[in-house]
């Protein structure tokens, strides 16, 4: 989803605010890379998309909800490739 008035390829971060020696996240999930992302990306900023954020959310409230670490259980890496595989 977009917001009004805005489309995926629109960012409400001026990109010539950005450096390389920021870290650029963003909580939007789809599309996996928008344009905030690929600003950074050509950059070479470091950035987390939304993605990481929606997975690691989730494994906190998991880890909340059961009182244990559900999170040491889950192979991050592989929930996040099956996640891009098949929703995104």
């Amino acid at each position: 989803c977009t917001s009004v008035g805005m489309t995926t390829h629109d960012s409400l971060i001026d990109s010539g605010l950005l450096s390389k020696n920021q870290t650029i996240i963003d909580t939007i999930y789809t599309p996996l890379k928008t344009k905030l992302i690929l600003d950074g990306e050509s950059i070479d900023a470091s950035t987390m998309t939304g993605l990481d954020m929606f997975i690691y959310q989730g494994l906190a409230s998991q880890d909340l909800w059961f009182g244990e670490a559900i999170s040491d259980k889950v192979n991050v890496n592989n929930l996040k490739r099956y996640i891009e595989s098949n929703l995104c």
